[in-house]
């Protein structure tokens, strides 16, 4: 309705000069616009920051790298450059350049591996690790909420799963990438 709107004010002209009153503007801009410019804000508290993913996980939330299109995760890749880091009373590390994910993986991209034929029931995955019991059930929480309860022998399964269909290697950070 909102977009009708919308629509119909651009067409009468009106919609430019309305936009100018911040309040008018406010009201007139769609939710989902709202939310996403909303989260963004660092002044957002925690608090607001959970209503806001609820919400966008109520009307689908389209941020890039929180979700799953088509059988694929959606992960947006950062590339963090080389450089030199230093941990109290180990010295300086060299690091190599990276790409780390923007999000942390989603409830969603996980449960794709926990559910996929070719996931996580696939012995391959977890060769070499020592098995455990799963720890992460059915999603519990909002599909665009990160990926809690989930163990590193999970994780590492997780990350080759992930290798194997993106077609280069996906692996855990150490301890010198995140810092």
């Amino acid at each position: 309705m909102l977009e009708a709107a919308r629509t119909l004010l651009a067409e009468t002209g009106l919609l430019d000069e309305l936009e100018c009153d911040l309040k008018v503007s406010s009201f007139l801009t769609p939710e989902l616009e709202w939310l996403l410019c909303e989260i963004l804000c660092s002044r957002v508290k925690p608090v607001q920051r959970e209503e806001i993913g609820l919400r966008l996980a109520q009307i689908g939330d389209p941020r890039p790298g929180v979700g799953v299109a088509d059988g694929l995760l959606a992960i947006r890749w950062c590339a963090i450059t080389a450089g030199e880091v230093r941990i109290e009373s180990n010295g300086p590390f060299q690091v190599a350049p990276l790409r780390i994910a923007a999000y942390p993986i989603t409830q969603c991209q996980f449960v794709t591996f926990l559910e996929a034929a070719d996931g996580f029931v696939l012995p391959k995955w977890s060769t070499n690790l020592r098995q455990t019991p799963l720890v992460s059930g059915p999603a519990c929480r909002h599909g665009n909420y990160p990926a809690t309860h989930v163990n590193w022998f999970e994780a590492t399964a997780f990350c080759r799963w992930l290798s194997a269909r993106l077609g280069y290697g996906v692996r855990l950070p150490d301890e010198w990438e995140w810092q």
